[in-house]
């Protein structure tokens, strides 16, 4: 197995900026939902805690129900999250980890039971386009997946080359926790040509869908519209971390995360 991440240097960042009005987005993204975590005095409390919480999960794995020791699933999480908000791919995971697919899907069945990440299944219908239909794999709280990262502060934060995935997967939660969907409910669809949406869900009989864009102005692309006109959206919302609302095109509106939360 690789060793675990090591400090990030930071750099400065461009890719977008939150005002004075968004910090409470910005803390709850990299803190993630653990009281303890969110409501620490610092940062660097706020990533002892989640520390603590990961060893503490852990160790609780010790039983006769999951056959996977602590430290190989320590090791496991924290090698996982090049993968975050990406397909399934166990094969190529048990080749970077010198793992057989087997103890892959394992872990990943251990993990997904205990609610430690999503697996967030594909959509797939009658089209002429090859579509995907393999699973993406995301860590449910952003505080600790950052804390597997390594991640203490936004600045290491924005200079993570998981950034980008690592908005994808905050977002995600956010949204499903405002509908209190099902698991069941919750689909992504992408073809094997490079059209895609992070997440499908019908709220009310409408069928919306999202792309979540770590951009500071996000703009409308020919996969958007080939995405509307394919599966029928009634919507296709862009989340991304600004607070101006944003008509793209037909039937695509970019919105500040918690801009939509209080819309919708």
């Amino acid at each position: 197995m690789n060793k675990p991440h090591k400090k990030i240097k930071v750099k400065p960042s461009n890719i977008f900026s939150f005002s004075y009005n968004q910090r409470d987005l910005e803390k709850r993204w990299l803190r993630g939902h653990l009281q303890g975590a969110y409501n620490a005095s610092s940062d660097q409390q706020s990533s002892a805690f989640r520390e603590k919480h990961i060893e503490e999960f852990l160790r609780n794995l010790t039983t006769p129900f999951f056959s996977v020791s602590p430290e190989i699933m320590k090791q496991f999480m924290i090698d996982y999250t090049r993968h975050h908000g990406e397909v399934l791919n166990a094969t190529l995971v048990g080749n970077e980890m010198d793992m057989s697919t087997y103890a892959v899907n394992n872990c990943l069945s251990i993990l997904a039971k205990t609610s430690m990440i999503r697996v967030l299944q594909p959509w797939y219908q009658e089209l002429t386009k090859r579509q995907v239909k393999t699973p993406k794999i995301y860590f449910k709280d952003s505080g600790l997946f950052h804390t597997l990262l390594n991640v203490v502060t936004p600045e290491e934060l924005r200079a993570s080359p998981r950034l980008a995935n690592s908005w994808k997967g905050f977002v995600l939660e956010e949204i499903i926790s405002h509908y209190k969907l099902d698991d069941k409910d919750c689909y992504f669809w992408s073809t094997h040509a490079g059209t895609w949406v992070d997440l499908l869900i019908t709220v009310g009989g409408k069928r919306i869908a999202f792309e979540f864009k770590c951009l500071d102005r996000p703009k409308i692309k020919p996969s958007m519209k080939i995405a509307v006109k394919d599966l029928e959206l009634d919507h296709l919302y862009v989340i991304y971390p600004g607070e101006e609302t944003m008509e793209l095109g037909e039937k695509v509106t970019a919105m500040g995360l918690d801009q939509f939360k209080n819309f919708s």
